[in-house]
């Protein structure tokens, strides 16, 4: 949704860094909230968390541009 607000592309491409960001906080937070629930696994959450809002940014990010291009 951010890229709709944002017209110009380069801006709006750098907004997208913001999801991986956004992930790795929640990882951080809940790790630091519940370390009775750490595993010796718990580290790859960094890795595999933040993958599928990328994806999903990406797509969205993808169907803007589409639409922005076959509407102007």
């Amino acid at each position: 949704m951010l890229s709709l607000t944002l017209r110009h592309r380069p801006l709006s491409c750098f907004s997208l860094t913001l999801i991986p960001a956004a992930a790795y906080g929640y990882v951080g937070w809940w790790q630091s909230h519940h370390p009775e629930l750490l595993r010796s696994t718990s580290g790859l959450e960094f890795l595999f968390v933040p993958v599928p809002p990328m994806i999903g940014a990406l797509a969205g990010y993808g169907l803007v541009a589409f639409i922005n291009e076959w509407c102007a």
